[in-house]
């Protein structure tokens, strides 16, 4: 494929007839993280406040849960747990895109104490914000 090789109306032109060098198609900012794949599951998504966890369910199972807590002011994510015939396939990474943006509308910073949570955000950039600048929980490894 050459730099100037057509590309479809999903890439961002509605009329389909946009040039890979064409200087002012739209590109993502250079902190843009990647874009939350999902899974090939019908995954339902609950978010549960007695006891205070996010959950999905697959076909009528707890497939993957997430507790968490409500500590001065912050939300801190506890540890992420998947059935393990769920595992590797694309279940947690929907679940936790599901997460974060039901945690973008609680307006509260948020403490991660999962390593898998962390390694989510580390990928998904664009979550990274909802984080509490002071007491953010595990950092990266980078």
């Amino acid at each position: 494929m050459s730099a100037t090789d057509e590309y479809g109306d999903e890439a961002g032109y509605p009329d389909g007839n946009g040039l890979l060098d064409d200087p002012y198609r739209a590109t993502a900012p250079a902190n843009a993280g990647r874009e939350v794949a999902l899974s090939a599951y019908d995954l339902q998504f609950v978010h549960q406040t007695d006891p205070d966890k996010f959950a999905a369910w697959i076909d009528g199972e707890e497939a993957a849960t997430l507790p968490y807590r409500r500590v001065r002011g912050r939300i801190v994510l506890l540890e992420t747990t998947v059935d393990p015939k769920y595992r590797g396939k694309g279940v947690a990474s929907e679940f936790l895109g599901r997460v974060f943006d039901e945690l973008r509308h609680q307006n509260e910073p948020i403490a991660v104490y999962c390593p898998l949570v962390r390694s989510f955000i580390d990928e998904h950039t664009q979550y990274a914000s909802l984080l509490d600048p002071v007491h953010p929980g595990l950092l990266s490894d980078g």
